[in-house]
């Protein structure tokens, strides 16, 4: 059975400037995933880019490389996919993707960044 603590004093909690600069635990996980799905997406843009000749892809990629260098600076590059029959939707559900995990970590610049791309290849 529980039973309330009986001390009168109320507990202190340590609040110190290391402790709230020091990343939370799985933070560098979370942000390389996130970087994972945004290198994707960058992918793809660039493919969109070179396919459609279109400079706002362009420049959406190069806003995504700068996001991704600053979550995960040692990020590998991921590798061009294929050309896909249908290379917008490929980058809208790429998009989506990263849309989604941005907004579980509540990385308000990614999940722009991806809405922005979604916007632009929306069929």
């Amino acid at each position: 059975m529980y039973e309330p603590s009986r001390s009168s004093a109320p507990a202190q909690r340590v609040h110190n400037s290391e402790q709230a600069a020091a990343p939370r635990v799985g933070d560098s996980h979370r942000e390389a995933l996130l970087a994972a799905h945004l290198t994707a997406l960058r992918v793809a843009t660039e493919e969109l880019a070179r396919t459609t000749g279109r400079g706002d892809f362009a420049e959406a990629a190069e806003r995504l490389a700068e996001r991704i260098a600053q979550l995960a600076p040692a990020a590998p590059a991921a590798s061009p996919r294929p050309h896909a029959t249908d290379l917008l939707a490929h980058t809208h559900d790429l998009a989506a993707r990263a849309l989604v995990v941005a907004a579980a970590q509540q990385d308000t610049r990614s999940a722009v960044l991806a809405c922005q791309v979604m916007d632009a290849t929306a069929l």
